[in-house]
């Protein structure tokens, strides 16, 4: 699951992480053996980030145009000129309609990742951006849970924008259904039954919406913090229609997790 930082996002991504100095210290504070130095090292182009420079458009029409416009708030603290923005860019994954990008200094000193999937739609491409700034939905919480009970479910989800005269414009939250409390804590209980191990810690669940390399489906993935790390747990899957997101029939949802 990606790295999330539950920020705030304003208008598309929030401001709001300042960069560490080493002050007047000939090097890097180490601590625990990690490095904290917020220095970028120098600025090198690889062959793949100058074709992806060279193939920019004015006009955005595919996933790279529109990472490219990107405000330079959704890059938190790194330096988000366009050669910058090219060498964060996963190249062996990226297409048309697909992009990855992320940067995270050592020891959870910050950065940013961020997702664009272009989904063709009859009014135009409909830009879905998921971004480690954008601010988690507590689903549910306890602030005093017994031992081995849950105490959170957090979820990550995507917004969904779209790029007209050079600006961007929200769309209504109500294209992507938020999935619900009582799905995923009977889910939890009766399918997954994960409570029954560990009885005597608390358990969080943490959620995320995936947008997919190919395909019109979003997946709900995530897990308690005692599941199996190594297994990708399906709770939901979402259908884009051309219109919106709705839920697949139930025989279509999957049960046991995806390896």
């Amino acid at each position: 699951m990606k790295r999330i930082l539950a920020t705030t996002f304003s208008i598309l991504c929030a401001a709001g992480c300042t960069s560490i100095k080493n002050g007047d210290s000939p090097a890097p504070e180490l601590v625990g053996g990690c490095s904290h130095d917020h220095e970028l090292p120098p600025l090198k182009l690889e062959a793949a980030d100058k074709r992806l420079l060279a193939s920019r458009s004015s006009k955005p029409r595919k996933a790279s145009d529109y990472y490219f416009a990107l405000p330079s708030s959704c890059f938190s603290i790194m330096e988000a000129s366009p050669e910058r923005r090219a060498t964060f860019v996963q190249k062996d994954s990226m297409s048309d309609s697909y992009i990855h990008a992320e940067r995270w200094f050592e020891c959870d000193g910050g950065g940013f990742d961020v997702t664009i999937r272009v989904f063709d739609a009859p009014d135009g491409p409909l830009v879905g951006i998921s971004s480690s700034t954008y601010e988690a939905t507590i689903l549910y919480s306890d602030p005093d849970p017994g031992p081995g009970e849950l105490e959170s479910i957090t979820v990550h989800r995507p917004q969904f924008w779209r790029y007209t005269d050079g600006k961007w414009v929200r769309v209504s939250e109500s294209i992507l259904p938020m999935i619900t409390r009582d799905f995923v804590i009977d889910r939890y209980r009766n399918h997954y039954k994960a409570h029954l191990k560990t009885t005597d810690q608390r358990k969080f669940i943490w959620l995320s919406y995936d947008l997919p390399p190919s395909g019109n489906v979003v997946s709900i993935t995530g897990r308690e913090n005692f599941m199996d790390p190594s297994e990708t747990y399906v709770w939901r899957r979402l259908v884009f229609n051309g219109e919106r997101f709705t839920e697949k029939a139930n025989s279509e949802q999957g049960g046991a997790p995806n390896p």
